[in-house]
């Protein structure tokens, strides 16, 4: 169990759940989530982890830097492709146990990037940028709108 499967496990437990792994016999047949989650012995949902590193581009740059080199430069910024690739490899996960959707799938997003937050997930589902009045700015419909405009769904 990785450190991020661990936060979420102690989460749910302290909710009352209980979190348990797929049996080894059910991984080796294929991509599996993370979790079946039980309450008082009754099965409940799937649940699948993604843990969101802090993109250490920049850090990697200066380290391989000869002294007095310029490194960085422009960009795009890696946050809304890591978050649409999560999504799209938990809809894998949980279709590979639950496509029909008979029982509720639940994705948690464990984030350790403090330039990722809920903007940018909000964005990623919705296509949109909300300014502090409300108002929508649709300027990332290419996420929201591309490689998850199905899978956002379930």
């Amino acid at each position: 169990m990785n450190d991020d499967e661990k936060i979420v496990k102690d989460f749910l437990e302290s909710k009352g759940l209980t979190p348990e792994h797929f049996s080894k016999d059910k991984v080796w047949t294929g991509k599996t989530p993370d979790f079946q989650v039980f309450f008082n012995g009754e099965f409940q949902f799937f649940y699948e982890v993604k843990g969101s590193p802090e993109d250490s581009w920049l850090d990697k740059e200066l380290e391989e830097a000869k002294p007095y080199q310029l490194v960085g430069g422009s960009r795009n910024d890696p946050i809304f492709n890591r978050l649409t690739n999560d999504i799209h490899q938990a809809i894998k996960q949980l279709d590979a146990v639950n496509g029909e959707r008979k029982n509720p799938n639940v994705l948690a997003l464990v984030n350790h990037d403090e330039m990722c937050g809920f903007n940018d997930l909000l964005g990623v589902l919705t296509g949109n940028y909300y300014t502090e009045d409300g108002d929508a700015h649709p300027i990332y419909s290419q996420f929201s709108h591309g490689r998850i405009r199905d899978e956002k769904k379930k």
